[in-house]
């Protein structure tokens, strides 16, 4: 980890350097003793892990310079405990506000695990991201079930095959539906989570009626791990039309269930547009 310390008081700057070898902990220790050196260091090399600067020396006019320094997490150290400037530059941007008084190796173990720990959740969800996964259920992005629409679409064309979407409205908390999904799509379907919330499912090769028992055994599964667990779902099995055409039309009935305008059936489920 990398550490860059933008401090003038030489007998700050050993204490610290003090501080940091005690605690045992791989890092990379730098010193800045003006604003001056800290902007020229920072033109030259800005990948640090952490900002740990002096107030008087950070400030530039009246503005402190977190903005610039970002998205590199700044910590600030004042002279003494002032809750007002505190919620100040914790607004302008600051990690964290220490007061010297506070400052010790106990203070910069927690800080610097803290730091871990958020540097790996990062890595996690950019894993996550890059995998076309949603970081919060592990079902796929929106964007990636958009482009495997699309390309079931196109083969489906090809090959004259029917393939079923379902749209799912949770009624209530969104994990326990999502732990239900995992017990019972069948290996080759896809699950995604949608930005407004809302449940994709993709069938390949499969006609309403057995994506129908998919969603029959979800709610059996969410029954069994949340009683209060419900969901509403459209659903209807194709073998043309656009991607945008299709959830529109899901959409649009769900929507009109959602707001009682249409008749959902005793399952909440509507299949092409008619309760079951």
């Amino acid at each position: 980890m990398r550490i860059l310390h933008v401090e003038d008081s030489a007998q700050q700057q050993a204490t610290m350097r003090n501080y940091l070898r005690s605690l045992s902990w791989p890092l990379e220790y730098h010193t800045c003793n003006s604003l001056e050196a800290m902007q020229q260091l920072w033109a030259r090399d800005p990948n640090f892990d952490l900002v740990v600067a002096s107030l008087g020396l950070l400030e530039s006019g009246h503005n402190p310079l977190l903005p610039e320094l970002a998205p590199t997490p700044v910590v600030v150290i004042t002279r003494y405990n002032d809750e007002s400037l505190e919620q100040e530059l914790l607004q302008s941007g600051a990690l964290d506000v220490i007061a010297t008084p506070e400052l010790s190796p106990a203070t910069l173990k927690r800080l610097l695990r803290y730091l871990q720990e958020r540097r790996q959740l990062q890595e996690q969800l950019q894993r996550a991201r890059d995998a076309g996964l949603d970081p919060i259920t592990g079902l796929h992005t929106g964007n990636h079930a958009q482009r495997e629409l699309e390309r079931l679409i196109e083969g489906s064309q090809r090959h004259g095959a029917r393939f079923s979407l379902a749209l799912l409205a949770p009624r209530g908390d969104l994990l326990p539906l999502v732990n239900a999904l995992q017990y019972s799509l069948r290996k080759g379907d896809l699950g995604a989570r949608l930005d407004n919330d809302r449940l994709l499912l993709l069938f390949p090769n499969t006609v309403a009626e057995a994506a129908v028992q998919c969603l029959r055994r979800t709610q059996e599964q969410l029954a069994a791990i949340s009683p209060e667990g419900k969901f509403l779902a459209a659903l209807g099995d194709y073998n043309e039309g656009s991607a945008e055409a299709c959830l529109q039309q899901l959409e649009e009935q769900l929507g009109r269930g959602e707001m009682g305008r249409g008749e959902m059936g005793s399952d909440g489920i509507l299949v092409n547009g008619q309760p079951r």
